[in-house]
């Protein structure tokens, strides 16, 4: 069942794939809605690092539409994981 090719953000995937994307999301909206509350909570560096080698995979040179992420923004040299991730997805970390 999870080898099933299913249509994804980044087109078709198998569903395993696609799983991944539920858990970016909460990953990378925590920090929105941190950011968003003056808060500052620690992150993963293991988790967020292999959320941004998922979402460069999956995305690749076809980003799904500017409603969904955003163009990708520089991160400083000396971005967390966290950082790092969430600007490939197009927010400005800092």
């Amino acid at each position: 069942m999870l080898d099933k090719e299913i249509e994804g953000p980044a087109g078709k995937m198998p569903a395993r794939q696609f799983l991944h994307f539920p858990m970016m999301d909460m990953w990378v909206q925590s920090w929105d809605l941190a950011k968003a509350t003056g808060q500052s909570p620690s992150y993963d560096g293991d988790i967020s690092d292999y959320l941004l080698a998922f979402c460069q995979q999956a995305f690749g040179q076809q980003r799904p539409p500017a409603e969904i992420i955003g163009p990708p923004v520089e991160a400083p040299g000396d971005a967390s994981a966290i950082e790092r991730l969430v600007a490939f997805l197009g927010r400005t970390p800092g």
